[in-house]
Parts: structure tokens; C-alpha cells; sequence
């Protein structure tokens, strides 16, 4: 008796957990295509402009995509990563990072290509 009653307990717990799963992985879909609308601002940017931050730069991009002002804000125009001729591993993990955020609109620009940030903006 008892055994049937941890294993109806069980069950329900899996369904529960799965019913999260579903949920979680929905949500994302639906995040992805809400931010390729381009409903942001189109007249701000954030620009990172980086040398030799191999240690730290994932964990800066990383918390900058995830931040409540990229994401409410920040759609069109996204985020500019400029990597001034780095020679360690930044520029690899900065490519990368742009794969796994394919959501997002984030551009990696070598230093000589420093002045594509402001395009777009006239003056």
C-alpha cells in the first residue's frame, strides 16, 4: 500500500518536473522571437571595446546579454563588442559567444573596423 502511494507520488512529481520543461523551453522560443521583432530602441547601443580580456570578457558579455536593459531596451542596434587586437584568447570566445546568442543582435568588430558602431546614426 504504501509503495503505491510513493509511487502515485512519484509520477506526479515527474509529470510536475516535465510540465516545467515544457514550460521553460516554450518561453525561451517565445523570448527569441519577441526579441527579433526589433521593438527597441533603435537610437541606443552599448559598445565594449576590449584588449587582451580573455579571463573576463565572457562573464562581462554573458551579463550584459542577460540584463534587463539589453533586453527591454536594447533590441535593434544591440550590443558591439570591438576587440582591439587582442592577442590571447579573447577574440575566439568573443566569436563564440556570438554563436551561442544567435538571438541576439550582438556584432564582434576588429579594431580596424571601429567605426561601423556609429553607422546608422548619421550626424
Amino acid at each position: 500500500m504504501l509503495s503505491q502511494v510513493f509511487g502515485a507520488a512519484m509520477d506526479i512529481l515527474m509529470y510536475i518536473f516535465a510540465l516545467y520543461g515544457v514550460i521553460t523551453a516554450i518561453s525561451a522560443i517565445v523570448k527569441c522571437f519577441y526579441r527579433n521583432l526589433n521593438l527597441g530602441n533603435p537610437g541606443i547601443r552599448i559598445a565594449i571595446i576590449v584588449k587582451n580580456q580573455g579571463e573576463l570578457i565572457e562573464g562581462v558579455v554573458r551579463s550584459v546579454l542577460s540584463s534587463r536593459v539589453f533586453e527591454n531596451v536594447i533590441r535593434e542596434g544591440g550590443l558591439y563588442v570591438v576587440n582591439m587586437d587582442s592577442n590571447d584568447s579573447t577574440g575566439e570566445i568573443l566569436h563564440r559567444l556570438k554563436g551561442d546568442y544567435d538571438c541576439h543582435n550582438m556584432v564582434v568588430l576588429s579594431g580596424e573596423e571601429k567605426n561601423k558602431v556609429f553607422e546608422g546614426f548619421g550626424g
